[in-house]
């Protein structure tokens, strides 16, 4: 199975859920409006929050769905990056410890652990831990199920690793 894996993969963020969350959005913020012309002022007031807090939400979900390099994520022979709303973070495969699937939040996601060559923010690792059982995870699953994305990141971890250790 290793000799299938590649030495780089890019992963996107599944438009699907921006979309829904871009509609749900332009819904109550239309919803807001319509409630702002009623005479009673709590439906005004409820209707005024409602444009704010979601009209908020229309152009994050917009750079979502309209800014191809907004998430993702790309797997090499070195490492990971993960880029959230165009911020990247790079992790080592031996900077891994463990890689697997939990549920936090009623949201199944990959989770994982980072290893004794991991020296950054070990207070906010220990905390985490405690919290959710894991040191660290993935908002997304980049269009995969989180089963098949820990799958895939785990041959990455275990193909490129161990080659990196024995210097091949």
């Amino acid at each position: 199975m290793n000799e299938q894996i590649p030495q780089y993969l890019k992963l996107r963020s599944s438009k699907k859920k921006h979309v829904q969350i871009f509609v749900i959005c332009l819904v109550f913020v239309a919803c807001g409006v319509w409630m702002t012309q009623d005479k009673d002022i709590f439906y005004c007031i409820v209707g005024w929050i409602s444009v704010v807090f979601f009209g908020a939400g229309v152009p994050i979900a917009g750079i979502h769905l309209f800014v191809p390099s907004r998430s993702y994520m790309e797997l090499s022979n070195k490492g990971f990056t993960i880029c959230t709303f165009f911020r990247k973070y790079f992790y080592r495969w031996d900077e891994i410890s463990n890689i697997g699937v939990g549920v936090i939040s009623f949201n199944k996601m990959v989770l994982f652990n980072f290893s004794e060559k991991f020296k950054r923010a070990k207070g906010t690792r220990k905390v985490l831990r405690f919290i959710s059982g894991a040191e660290a995870g993935f908002h997304d699953t980049f269009g995969l199920k989180a089963e098949e994305l820990a799958k895939l990141m785990t041959e990455f971890k275990n193909r490129y690793d161990s080659e990196l250790q024995s210097g091949i």
